[in-house]
């Protein structure tokens, strides 16, 4: 009889790159990959990391067909921008959504959890780390004064379509009130 591995572990080792193999995630926010020849650690990117995924954001209240469709969409983004057999983060994360829209744009906090949802076990093991969350909307051709393209939110801009950009940066003292 074959053992299942504990949930966190499933959560962790779902979307990434390493796959299923024999890995377990410490609190450092590292792997250590157990192999014939000793460990090997694999860090999380560090942060801010973001990406963005072209197309309209599915809300918490759409069809669960087009729930689905985004899931998917953000998924296949945050893979493609994860760092390279990179694991999901382990500690407390900012969660920041941009949509940039063209036309009638939805209520900005009905894009968070399917979203949010999607980045579980690709760039956080769990949800519950997200401890702080942003969310905003911006008309796709408006004006704005860019101090600093990085190259994700240039990718959104060049594909001239609709984009929630997404960033994952590190929680601010908690302690500390705004």
């Amino acid at each position: 009889m074959t053992r299942r591995p504990p949930r966190s572990t499933r959560l962790a080792n779902r979307g990434t790159a390493l796959g299923p193999g024999p890995w377990r995630v410490d609190g450092s926010g590292s792997a250590c990959v157990r192999a014939a020849l000793g460990s090997v650690r694999v860090s999380s990117p560090s942060l801010p990391w973001e990406c963005v995924v072209i197309g309209v954001p599915a809300s918490v209240q759409g069809s669960p067909r087009a729930k689905n469709r985004w899931k998917a969409a953000v998924a296949d983004a945050a893979r493609d921008a994860w760092q390279v057999g990179a694991i999901p983060l382990t500690g407390p994360v900012s969660l920041t959504l941009t949509y940039f829209h063209d036309g009638a744009p939805l209520d900005a906090d009905n894009m968070i959890k399917p979203t949010q949802d999607a980045l579980i076990g690709i760039t956080f093991v769990d949800d519950g780390q997200v401890k702080d969350v942003h969310a905003s909307l911006r008309d796709l051709n408006g004006r704005y004064e860019v101090r600093s393209l990085r190259p994700a939110l240039a990718q959104g801009f060049i594909s001239g379509q609709p984009f929630v950009h997404i960033r994952i940066e590190d929680v601010p003292d908690l302690g500390v009130l705004p």
